[in-house]
């Protein structure tokens, strides 16, 4: 059990502090590609969610937009996040965020363009109002 240990903090040392390995390079497994998903024409757009039980809506609404989406199941998880920051294109995203006050507190604001998130958990209207405020329904159509 301790060398089992020693494995797991010295595998967590390579990926996350050295940065010298990546979770997929070791061989890990992707533990939950039914969490994140966007295959649509604006996929620097990542909407974000926390709560898994609101998966269906999420996604529908990631499809509605063309946009990409990550249910992180709170703060997100470096090997979760490093799949899909793979899938994204190589340019910095937009994050609508669905999460509570600290949730947005897990994501580098410096590395984005743009960040939209509450300090409250906002209402579905509110999220399709940031998402309708990026145009995006008519980026689409023009394309």
């Amino acid at each position: 059990m301790a060398d089992e240990r020693l494995y797991q903090r010295v595998c967590a040392d390579m990926v996350g502090r050295y940065r010298v390995l990546t979770y997929k390079t070791i061989g890990f497994g992707d533990r939950r590609p039914d969490l994140r998903g966007g295959r649509g024409a604006h996929r620097d757009v990542v909407l974000r969610c926390e709560k898994v039980a609101l998966t269906p809506f999420v996604e529908r609404l990631a499809q509605r937009f063309g946009v990409s989406w990550l249910v992180s199941r709170g703060m997100t998880k470096l090997q979760d996040a490093e799949r899909f920051a793979g899938e994204l294109p190589p340019s910095p995203v937009k994050i609508v965020a669905y999460v509570g006050a600290s949730g947005g507190s897990s994501v580098r604001a410096e590395n984005l363009r743009w960040n939209k998130a509450s300090p409250t958990i906002p209402s579905w209207n509110q999220l399709v109002e940031w998402l309708r405020e990026l145009d995006l329904l008519r980026r689409s159509e023009a394309a």
